[in-house]
C-alpha cells in the first residue's frame, strides 16, 4: 500500500487525465470498491482491480463506450497514488547569529 487514511497524495498515473491532481485519502474501500459497482452522475460504473481509496474530490473516469467522463467518481487505486509527506518533526529555524558562531 502506498497510502494510509488521512494522507494527502498526488495522482501519478491515470488513463483519464487525473495526473497531478492532489487528493486526500478519506477511506480505504478495498478490493474493487464497494462490490465493484459505484454509482456516479453518469450511471453505474464497474471498478476493476483492487486497493481503492475514496478521496475528497470527484475524479475523471474512462468509459469504453464514451471515453473520459469528467468529475464522476471519488475513487482511485492506491497504485496510482504517491503520498505527499510533510515534516515529521517541527521545523526549527535558527537565528543568523547562531549560525555564524
Amino acid at each position: 500500500m502506498n497510502c494510509k487514511q488521512g494522507d494527502m497524495a498526488v495522482i501519478v498515473r491515470s488513463a483519464a487525465n487525473n495526473e497531478g491532481r492532489t487528493v486526500t485519502c478519506l477511506e480505504y474501500v478495498g478490493e474493487a470498491g464497494r462490490d465493484g459497482v459505484v454509482e456516479t452522475a453518469h450511471g453505474y460504473i464497474l471498478m476493476l482491480g483492487n486497493d481503492y481509496w475514496r478521496v475528497d474530490i470527484k475524479l475523471n473516469i474512462t468509459n469504453s463506450k464514451v471515453g473520459v467522463l469528467n468529475d464522476c467518481a471519488p475513487y482511485v487505486r492506491d497504485s496510482q497514488l504517491m503520498p505527499i509527506s510533510g515534516y515529521k518533526e517541527p521545523l526549527q529555524v535558527k537565528k543568523e547569529e547562531e549560525i555564524t558562531q
